[in-house]
């Protein structure tokens, strides 16, 4: 393999260099690396071919690459704490901290603490069926690294934002979770919970699989109360109530995101935060939402999203029994209100 005339984008060779890529159209000239980012064409670890950056969050940045050794496209997910980290990739690869106040040293402490849980976790999990597969943790460039498998689709929320009605049905739903439903329940078995499920976070590959991925906020039964204190995952709409104090944390909490993934794919829309619902419950039913789903599927669903956690299913496991259990009575396919006032009202018939 002509490692030079590799694209960067989708590491597909091509005849020369200069050429525009057929397989994914990326011209060379496209592509702008920011300061901050490792430019494409970086080795890591000996081996890694670096290609362009796929994604950006928090904690980290993530790019394509090539295993030069074995020749397979992997992703490569580097330790980057922004506000507290900085590099100028022109001059070095090399990441520096802003400030050596302890402030800053605590909050980078704790965070690279996570990210190796993270690789440390998802190295125990090879050839989970709906989890996304790590090769390699390593150290370099004064940060970290961890080698995965790249995952080549688009993201649960691309995809039903892709569908014609900008919703899929729940038997889809189904069908598509149910391999992560399944790893997850395995996963909180040996004390492992995810925190950040989301259609941001499950990727739907083009071979019909799905997998979930980022486990930047996983916690591991024994973590110090120390770590857990420094940093609190959220994402609005999906995160439970308990999770915004970390205290009376379970398989119910990864269960109540998974249950608001599974909302925002039949109606489109993310759900109300689990803060916002205390008092008067905003939440609206999918069936008056125009989606569908049975009659009792949307009451086992909305008893996983239930506000207080001792009313949601105790496992993962017993919310998916309890959902195929469905008496397959007619679907609330009911259509979407016009106005908030008419809303209401379908909510108090149904």
């Amino acid at each position: 393999m002509e490692f030079q005339n590799l694209c960067m984008r989708c590491m597909t060779e091509k005849q020369h260099a200069a050429d525009v890529c057929p397989h994914c159209g990326r011209k060379p000239s496209e592509y702008v690396v920011q300061p901050h980012v490792l430019p494409p064409f970086t080795i890591l670890n000996g081996k890694y071919l670096v290609g362009e950056e796929l994604g950006a969050g928090g904690f980290g940045i993530t790019y394509i690459a090539l295993d030069m050794i074995l020749e397979r496209t992997v992703a490569i997910k580097e330790f980057y704490l922004r506000g507290s980290m900085y590099r100028n990739s022109q001059a070095s690869s090399v990441v520096s901290t802003v400030n050596n106040d302890e402030y800053h040293e605590q909050m980078i402490g704790a965070t690279r603490a996570k990210f190796e849980a993270e690789a440390k976790t998802l190295a125990k999990l090879e050839n989970f069926p709906g989890i996304v597969n790590v090769y390699e943790y390593f150290m370099e460039n004064g940060t970290a690294y961890i080698a995965l498998e790249y995952l080549d689709g688009m993201t649960l929320k691309a995809y039903v934002k892709k569908s014609s009605t900008g919703r899929i049905g729940f038997d889809e739903v189904m069908q598509k979770l149910s391999p992560v439903m399944d790893s997850l329940s395995i996963l909180h078995t040996r004390g492992i919970l995810h925190r950040d499920i989301s259609p941001d976070n499950i990727m739907v590959l083009t071979n019909g699989g799905v997998k979930l991925f980022d486990f930047g906020g996983v916690k591991q039964s024994g973590s110090s109360d120390e770590q857990r204190s420094v940093l609190v995952m959220k994402k609005i709409g999906y995160t439970p109530i308990e999770q915004y104090s970390n205290t009376g944390l379970g398989p119910w909490t990864d269960e109540y995101a998974l249950a608001a993934t599974m909302y925002y794919c039949i109606t489109g829309k993310s759900p109300v935060e689990s803060v916002e619902r205390v008092g008067e419950d905003r939440l609206m039913k999918p069936s008056t939402m125009g989606a569908d789903i049975a009659r009792d599927q949307e009451e086992k669903l909305l008893k996983a999203m239930s506000i207080k956690a001792d009313d949601r299913y105790p496992t993962i496991q017993a919310f998916k029994e309890d959902l195929l259990k469905t008496d397959r009575a007619p679907k609330r396919t009911e259509t979407p209100p016009k106005t908030a006032q008419s809303g209401k009202a379908d909510e108090k018939r149904s």
